[in-house]
């Protein structure tokens, strides 16, 4: 496989543990960015971001995570991503972290609870623990 991104270097994850690692890009790929994507059928024993990393002397960067209890060996040369080339992708969107936090929900009182009631005509049963019985 020619669009094949493979480890660069011997390396360890430790468990329970996520890292970036080096990856060499295959030398007919000419881009100065690449998409790589994890292969369909998921081999490796860690799980493999998608990533769109810059190309720098044929050597990219993937994410990957160890979500195993023993530490996890990547030998020299070990296939782990797909190249996925430019046709291939149809849009890319940019994330956007939210600026502002979340407000805190007020303290809801007996009275906000009894005008919810009253506004949307709800019909509850007062008693129904002496119905029950």
């Amino acid at each position: 496989m020619d669009n094949c991104a493979v480890i660069n270097n011997f390396t360890v994850i430790p468990k329970y543990s996520e890292n970036i690692v080096p990856v060499i890009i295959p030398r007919m790929y000419p881009a100065e960015e690449v998409l790589l994507e994890p292969f369909k059928n998921n081999t490796s024993p860690v799980l493999v971001a998608g990533s769109l990393s810059v190309v720098r002397n044929g050597i990219a960067y993937i994410r990957v995570l160890n979500f195993q209890p023993n530490s996890v060996i990547f030998k020299k040369n070990l296939k782990i991503a797909n190249i996925a080339f430019p046709a291939a992708v149809s849009s890319v969107t940019a994330v956007k972290k939210p600026i502002r936090v979340a407000d805190e929900p007020n303290e809801i009182t007996q009275k906000v609870l009894d005008d919810f009631i009253k506004n949307i005509k709800l019909q509850l049963i007062k008693n129904l623990v002496q119905l029950k019985n």
